[in-house]
């Protein structure tokens, strides 16, 4: 019997493959076929034709990702660090004053935060 199983499961296996193949080679002639009608790719940051002007934009565009992050994550703690003085206070753990504070300096890091990202954003000449 088990002599008999292995010629099966390479018949299987070719069967498989060949199939696979096909199918691959059909998508690949109808993507092809469909490649004609679109347009080309734009290069980030405008129509350079230049790798390094291109890596450059790259660069900058990471660099816009990245202090576009810097303000969400400093947002997120902001508000956690809120919510969750309000909470004390609610609980009566915490006096009015302390949220108040708490909320006078998230508002003071929220404006500082920003205006570093513009900063950041004029040096790199970003727009977003």
């Amino acid at each position: 019997m088990k002599v008999l199983e292995k010629p099966l499961n390479v018949i299987k296996s070719v069967k498989a493959r060949t199939a696979t193949l096909l199918l691959s080679s059909f998508c690949s002639v109808q993507a092809h076929a469909a490649g004609g009608a679109l347009p080309s790719a734009d290069v980030p940051g405008g129509a350079s034709s230049d790798w390094i002007q291109t890596g450059k934009n790259i660069v900058f565009g990471v660099a816009g990702v990245l202090i576009a992050a810097v303000v969400l994550g400093a947002l997120v703690s902001v508000a956690q660090n809120t919510v969750a003085s309000y909470n004390n206070w609610r609980s009566g753990r915490s006096t009015f004053f302390d949220v108040g504070l708490n909320a006078t300096v998230a508002i003071a890091l929220i404006i500082a935060v920003i205006w570093m990202m513009n900063t950041a954003k004029d040096s790199f000449g970003l727009t977003f």
